[in-house]
């Protein structure tokens, strides 16, 4: 489960005070100072803290043999949960070296797993159509819309303020920031930007109950309800697959959709073309028609 301080500051300084997590405090610290999010600073703590529990151990004191056999205790779990705890031990220890914390750097003989690139997994087309309809005119109508027609990952729809909705010379975008010092302008269809300039500003544009916002957690699973309530498979982030689906389908161009997408890799963006099956057949029928054949296509094996 996501884990998201409230007030950062309040929350390090209390985790300063415990031996057990002054270190990790710091580093944490440090993060910020980088700019990372306060979702992002929860997710490294709550994995940090857990290996400590584990290896029995502070993080800074652990021998490499006791990592290391941890780690091969690992082995059962998935390969994307292996490489994140490696990824954000290896942060730690590399601010741990700076800060001359160690002499050593305790992951430096793990390997990290290989992760086989997931397909997107895009709700069905007809079904989100169905449920925009149905819900239109409700308060549910917009975390759906945002993520359908804007991408956004739930994190960010509990973030969107009206004020973030500005206007430039091809229309309407949507500037947020995104992670670290960063921040990212998406294009939005004209009738998005008026609802959400309509509601009040300086305040999440997505509300729950007695007009409070969400927490990340909240909201992913309000969308989820939402979603099953009107018969949709699938969670609030195959709305955002089918966004990206839909946009490389109208692009057929990897740069496009990853720069619309947010990815950080194009290798992540490779899977919307994989997916896209009309490409695909579009290219098969061209080659077919380029071949100069007065046939009129290829017949079934069956026929």
């Amino acid at each position: 489960m996501a884990f998201v301080p409230a007030k950062v500051g309040e929350w390090l300084r209390g985790l300063a005070e415990d031996e057990q997590t002054a270190t990790i405090a710091a580093h944490l610290a440090a993060c910020r100072d980088r700019g990372a999010a306060p979702s992002t600073l929860g997710s490294k703590y709550l994995l940090l803290t857990r290996v400590q529990r584990q290896v029995g151990d502070r993080l800074e004191d652990v021998a490499e043999r006791e990592l290391r056999r941890w780690w091969r205790g690992l082995v059962g779990r998935a390969p994307s949960t292996r490489r994140g705890y490696l990824s954000h031990l290896r942060t730690f220890y590399d601010w741990s070296l700076r800060e001359d914390l160690r002499e050593d750097d305790p992951t430096r003989r793990l390997d990290a797993p290989r992760v086989r690139a997931n397909l997107p997994r895009p709700a069905p087309e007809a079904a989100v159509r169905r449920m925009l309809t149905e819900l239109d005119g409700t308060d549910e109508w917009l975390p759906v819309a945002l993520a359908v027609f804007a991408g956004l990952r739930v994190h960010e729809i509990a973030r969107v303020e009206p004020q973030h909705v500005e206007r430039d010379d091809e229309g309407y975008v949507l500037r947020m920031r995104g992670k670290g010092s960063s921040e990212w302008r998406v294009p939005i269809p004209p009738e998005l930007a008026r609802r959400l300039r309509a509601l009040p500003p300086d305040a999440p544009a997505v509300r729950g109950r007695y007009g409070r916002g969400y927490t990340v957690d909240g909201l992913s699973h309000a969308i989820s309800r939402i979603m099953r309530e009107h018969d949709v498979p699938g969670s609030a982030h195959s709305l955002r697959h089918l966004y990206g689906t839909r946009v490389h389908r109208q692009t057929r161009d990897l740069l496009a959709t990853q720069r619309l997408m947010r990815h950080a890799s194009p290798s992540t963006t490779s899977g919307y073309a994989a997916m896209d099956v009309t490409a695909l057949r579009d290219a098969t029928e061209a080659v077919w028609h380029d071949l100069g054949t007065d046939q009129e296509g290829p017949r079934d094996a069956g026929d």
